[in-house]
């Protein structure tokens, strides 16, 4: 039986990462399922096994569920910068429309064992354009370290680890 697949649109945070961009925001819980559903593992590899902590604006502690990619399949998303002024330092604000009908149709759902209940809301990091090669090093050895801060502290450990600030123009 082949599914439906629909568009889906999330704005977050983009930098420079080596030859990669990583966007980084907050998400619906119920799209962030249904993205990890049409997508599948020959588009999306990711770590779905962590949470972090984040304080609210009122002062209450929480954790947040925390959604790790790298985007496989390039034609799956499009990456649109945003003109309004970013608040993050070394950041441009953007809307990532992500479109799985283009990407392949072989995909498999990614999360086959799904036992714990879908969070209202999700944090997100992903990697566009990050090659498999750089998978481990980057998800297994710079993103752990991340762990132990809070999710506002993100955007600046990411600029320690060589984020920069995307190019102004990236349409050619």
């Amino acid at each position: 039986m082949k599914g439906t697949s629909r568009v889906i649109t999330w704005q977050g945070y983009m930098c420079k990462y080596s030859s990669a961009e990583i966007c980084l925001g907050l998400a619906p819980g119920l799209e962030d399922a249904t993205l990890r559903s049409q997508l599948g593992v020959d588009g999306l590899a990711l770590d779905l096994s962590r949470t972090i902590p984040i304080t609210l604006h009122n002062g209450s502690e929480h954790t947040l569920a925390l959604r790790l990619y790298s985007l496989r399949e390039p034609r799956a998303c499009i990456v649109e910068i945003l003109e309004n002024e970013s608040d993050i330092e070394g950041f441009k604000r953007v809307k990532l429309v992500f479109n799985p009908t283009a990407s392949s149709p072989r995909a498999a759902p990614v999360d086959k064992q799904a036992p714990e209940p879908t969070p209202a809301v999700v944090g997100f990091l992903i990697a566009l354009g990050l090659s498999p090669a750089q998978e481990p090093h980057f998800f297994k050895t710079v993103i752990p370290e991340f762990l132990k801060h809070s999710w506002s502290s993100f955007p600046q450990l990411l600029r320690e680890v060589g984020c920069a600030d995307p190019e102004p123009s990236q349409a050619a």
